[in-house]
């Protein structure tokens, strides 16, 4: 997550700090931005391109909950992840935050293992809603580059916001990595190949492949596509891809929680 643009709001700067902190050491983040109130968090909810907020319900000018209802009635960004963190543990008030289009919360105080778990049970959740996953592809070369590696991966299914792949197991790839993406996919009846790259992209989750070898090093790695780092131009062909697959093998369509239904949590 390193390239998601966060927005923290809390009015207590001990709090900001400390949110601001666990975001960067946990998930790598570059750009977290900074309000002391719903108002300022607002303002830079508007200008900015955010992926992801954490707003205290209790702030001055503007309430949290104030924050949260503009969010998700007056902006373009309706959709975005928001997380909630709050002192109040009543259930009437838990009710209200959910009904207000709260995507998480979490209560005070609360441990960076905690914040941590929310976050990506926000980022996860939000990624179910954004697209369908496609399985059963035709022909296929699959690469991601990293720093120090290029592999080589077979799709077992994508959308337009992510892929899942099975692999051979390198030590360059660990959760949270950036790499770069490449696919060379054949279109039967189309008579053409379809080259998409580069895509942005970081790994969600890592984990073993079901094999009944003991040697066995698949793996299936898990890969979140980020559209603010990835050309326009490589984003159509993408939306190219999946409105082929739509059309060619709908009976093949499975949602994205189908690819990570095992495990919410990457780790």
């Amino acid at each position: 997550m390193r390239h998601i643009k966060f927005l923290v709001a809390d009015d207590s700067l001990t709090v900001r700090n400390l949110i601001s902190h666990i975001v960067k050491s946990q998930f790598g983040a570059d750009i977290i931005h900074l309000a002391k109130n719903g108002q300022e968090a607002f303002d830079i909810f508007e200008r900015e391109k955010i992926d992801f907020v954490i707003s205290d319900w209790d702030m001055p000018v503007m309430s949290g909950e104030e924050f949260l209802y503009k969010v998700r009635n007056e902006s373009g960004n309706r959709d975005v992840p928001f997380l909630m963190v709050t002192s109040h543990d009543e259930k009437d008030f838990l009710v209200t935050a959910i009904q207000n289009g709260v995507s998480q919360y979490i209560v005070k105080p609360f441990t960076p293992e905690e914040m941590e778990q929310k976050i990506l049970q926000c980022w996860n959740a939000a990624s179910k809603r954004k697209g369908r996953r496609y399985a059963d592809l035709p022909r296929h070369v699959f690469t991601a580059a990293f720093k120090n590696a290029v592999v080589e991966a077979s799709l077992v299914d994508i959308s337009r916001v992510g892929a899942l792949v099975e692999l051979n197991y390198n030590e360059e790839i660990t959760l949270f990595k950036g790499c770069t993406a490449k696919i060379a996919i054949e279109l039967p009846g189309v008579g053409k190949k379809l080259a998409i790259g580069p895509i942005a992209a970081m790994v969600v989750r890592l984990e073993a492949s079901d094999s009944l070898h003991p040697t066995s090093r698949l793996c299936n790695m898990a890969l979140y596509f980020s559209p603010t780092h990835t050309p326009g131009n490589v984003q159509e062909k993408l939306g190219q891809l999946i409105k082929w697959l739509h059309s060619r093998l709908p009976d093949a369509v499975h949602d994205l929680a189908k690819g990570l239904e095992e495990n919410d949590d990457p780790q």
